[in-house]
């Protein structure tokens, strides 16, 4: 089964009876990522699995936390992964040549910060990679041929960092401006509060434990990731979204860690209310 659509009012058992159990059986065999906006999937599922994430951008206080950041050290694939999905425009991945090569500057320089952010940051969180860009410079100082921004991360303590890093140094001023700006902008989704909140380990007071969110996990039969959000929030939290779960699918492309470990399929379930009509399609993929 690939695709599936439930049409029904309001408590007519959509999620009990189908949902539920599709999910209770599905933990017994492969792994799962479950689009939760009311947490009931949660507190009627979750028991079944052996290891259990909640992503919860409604009340963070309750999530676990997904930090890809300090991942990166030191990890150029993991990095350059991370940067590709993030500057991607568009989701069939099609471009004009001019636009292709835009972006594979943008992801080369995305994919050196990554790599040097955890070498002068000591917990480095999604947040701060704007941060980063806008607090440094890409003009020279009086007296000087180099910015301090090409500077630094020519002089990063990670060789990968300049290796990615000529290729954005070596456009013109102009097109340097508009790729970190693109920058800026495309990293903002990691500066919300609540996404601020649920991609730093860092708990607030009142919190419950948190637990970092590994997804190379999802290669392990029983693991389940609850991510919890507000109906309306979809787009909102859209790019958000596409990252976690474009890099999700990739981990679970990606080979195993050992031999005791496989990639099972991948199961999202999504609740959606259609408020006006009073019916609520459910799809599983």
């Amino acid at each position: 089964m690939r695709h599936i659509a439930l049409f029904g009012p309001e408590g007519s058992g959509k999620s009990a009876v189908f949902i539920c159990t599709f999910l209770r059986d599905w933990a017994t065999r492969a792994s799962t990522i479950v689009l939760d906006p009311k947490g009931e999937l949660f507190e009627q599922t979750a028991s079944f699995y052996q290891r259990v994430y909640r992503l919860d951008l409604i009340d963070p206080s309750r999530s676990d936390y997904w930090n890809f950041v300090p991942d990166c050290k030191g990890n150029a694939r993991l990095a350059h992964e991370i940067a590709s999905t993030i500057v991607a425009s568009q989701p069939d991945g099609r471009h004009t040549g001019s636009q292709g090569f835009r972006i594979e500057t943008e992801a080369a320089a995305l994919t050196a910060i990554l790599l040097h952010l955890p070498h002068v940051v000591e917990q480095p969180t999604p947040a701060m990679i704007s941060e980063f860009v806008s607090l440094r410079s890409i003009d020279p100082q009086e007296g000087e041929t180099e910015s301090p921004l090409n500077k630094e991360m020519r002089e990063s303590p990670d060789p990968q960092v300049g290796k990615y890093w000529k290729d954005f140094a070596s456009v013109d001023r102009y097109l340097q401006g508009l790729i970190l700006s693109d920058l800026i902008s495309k990293c903002r989704m990691f500066t919300s509060p609540a996404v601020k909140a649920v991609t730093s380990s860092l708990a607030t007071r009142g919190s419950v434990s948190r637990a970092a969110i590994d997804l190379d996990m999802l290669h392990n039969p029983g693991t389940a990731i609850y991510l919890r959000m507000l109906e309306g929030q979809a787009n909102l939290h859209g790019c958000f979204l596409t990252a976690f779960f474009r890099l999700a699918l990739s981990r679970l492309s990606a080979p195993p860690r050992s031999a005791a470990e496989y990639a099972p399929g991948l199961l999202c379930s999504i609740k959606l209310a259609a408020s006006r009509s009073g019916i609520s399609p459910t799809f599983s993929v």
